[in-house]
């Protein structure tokens, strides 16, 4: 899979209402409200951050990406450095490197972390 997800269109209703649950139920203004944030997140401050600021250095790694990366944009190899205990190897891990996210895992990161942990 390639690109963006731009020109995608669906009519299908679990696509219309994946992010609320039952929008049945679900009044109007929450809907766009909730359609609005969801667009400024995925199509103006990832591509920001991707493109035009190039935070954390995410040129090096795909835009959306559930993996890990190491400082040159390869897959980062995580069982390299755990050992049989899941515990850290501190050489490994200076070998390889510090471990990197793609721009889209930052960002869902710092945006939920006022979610998770209020103040």
């Amino acid at each position: 899979m390639n690109g963006l997800g731009l020109g995608s269109f669906s009519l299908d209703w679990p696509t219309i209402s994946f992010f609320l649950g039952n929008s049945l139920i679900t009044p109007y203004f929450t809907i766009v409200n909730i359609l609005v944030g969801h667009i400024l997140t995925l199509y103006v401050i990832i591509l920001i951050g991707y493109y035009v600021l190039n935070v954390y250095n995410a040129q090096r790694s795909p835009i959306f990406s559930l993996n890990l990366f190491n400082s040159k944009g390869k897959e980062y190899d995580v069982s390299s450095i755990v050992n049989d205990k899941f515990e850290i190897n501190v050489h490994s891990y200076e070998q390889q490197g510090s471990i990197n996210f793609s721009v889209s895992s930052h960002s869902h990161m710092e945006l939920a972390w006022p979610l998770l942990y209020p103040p």
